[in-house]
């Protein structure tokens, strides 16, 4: 096993009834997941993805982000997530760089449309029931996503990770304490500490609890709410979190 596609497959046969995902008043398991999954990944290939073409996402943290990273990685198309307050010249200039297949968005999110590329907007009933299709097999040394640094002291800059480096990262995150272990992510899932440590959750067993917004009474009150054993931070929100429980 050295891609978290069949890390995923596995907790989904051991422990179909587990949350794997929270967000808002969504839960879903990991049996619904594996099936949300594939189901886009097929809805994929009939758009026209091929292994190894690009796939720019451009959304929020909501419940279609995680179903379209993962539906990205079945297909073996390359996810590249670009922040959801890009403009229309960002995301063209992205576009001419990556020259995705296709971008995904999200039919809640303000959006310009890019010309150059075709688009799907996402919602809450992406993705329809799987026809039954075939996935092509994922070479674990293929790459899975590219994720972009911040660009704070120059241009930004991709970086790739392949199936088997994500699956490499498990053991440096949490969620091996199993089904019991709940984290909140109020980070954009095009960050890597987001994602990764999404992706950690969903491979062993843990659950997500997606925020689409950091402000800290939100991230405070799905702690207590969720009963969560962990909330990932930067060292400005954990600054605003000691203010806001010292007010």
């Amino acid at each position: 096993m050295h891609t978290i596609i069949a890390a995923l497959s596995e907790r989904a046969r051991q422990q179909p009834a587990s949350t794997a995902i929270i967000w808002q008043d969504t839960a879903i398991d990991s049996a619904s997941f594996e099936a949300l999954t594939t189901s886009g990944a097929l809805a994929l290939v009939r758009a026209g993805v091929t292994p190894g073409d690009r796939i720019l996402l451009h959304m929020c943290n909501c419940r279609e982000l995680p179903i379209a990273y993962y539906a990205c990685f079945k297909a073996g198309a390359i996810a590249v997530p670009i922040r959801r307050g890009a403009s229309a010249g960002e995301i063209g200039q992205m576009a001419d760089i990556c020259r995705p297949r296709i971008g995904l968005t999200h039919a809640a999110l303000p959006f310009t449309q890019v010309p150059s590329m075709p688009w799907l907007v996402l919602d809450e009933h992406w993705p329809a029931a799987a026809d039954h299709g075939r996935l092509p097999a994922i070479d674990p040394d293929s790459v899975a996503v590219i994720l972009h640094t911040s660009g704070t002291t120059g241009r930004e800059r991709g970086v790739v990770h392949t199936h088997r480096t994500l699956h490499g990262l498990l053991n440096a995150y949490p969620g091996s304490a199993g089904t019991a272990f709940k984290t909140v992510i109020p980070l954009p899932l095009m960050h890597n500490y987001a994602l990764f440590t999404l992706i950690s959750m969903i491979s062993t067993g843990g659950t997500a609890i997606l925020l689409d917004e950091p402000a800290p009474e939100v991230l405070l009150d799905a702690i207590d709410r969720h009963s969560a054993r962990m909330a990932i931070s930067t060292p400005t929100l954990a600054h605003s979190l000691a203010e806001a429980q010292a007010r």
